[in-house]
């Protein structure tokens, strides 16, 4: 199940949108699939807020996110590491020489899960 967030300016700009799908059991990982903030409004801490608002939602159903960054970008990297995220793996594609392209990676963040009424489980 994917939910839409588009974050507005006085809702009448559209300044970036997120993308998120719930976990279908409770305790598998949440995923953040798309984070994506105008650049007009990056370095305003925006994606922060964003981030800090999400962890809020999704505790309540997980106590892990998990993203990917493809392709592997070292500021995006350093923005989700600021945000309490970590490096667990990499995504690694074969090309026709049977060589092995690094192109993304995997990270995670764990959250401590929380009832409903915002009490830690």
């Amino acid at each position: 199940m994917f939910y839409e967030v588009l974050l507005k300016e006085a809702m009448t700009r559209v300044v970036g949108i997120v993308a998120i799908q719930k976990p279908v059991t409770k305790g598998s990982p949440a995923y953040i699939s798309l984070l994506l903030i105008d650049t007009d409004f990056r370095r305003r801490g925006l994606g922060r807020e964003v981030v800090l608002l999400l962890d809020e939602e999704l505790s309540q159903f997980s106590d892990t996110i998990l993203l990917h960054v493809s392709p592997p970008d070292p500021g995006l990297v350093a923005f989700w590491r600021s945000n309490g995220f970590v490096t667990v793996g990499g995504l690694q594609e074969t090309t026709d020489l049977h060589q092995t392209k690094h192109t993304g990676a995997l990270m995670q963040k764990q959250l401590h899960m929380t009832a409903p009424h915002g009490k830690t489980l």
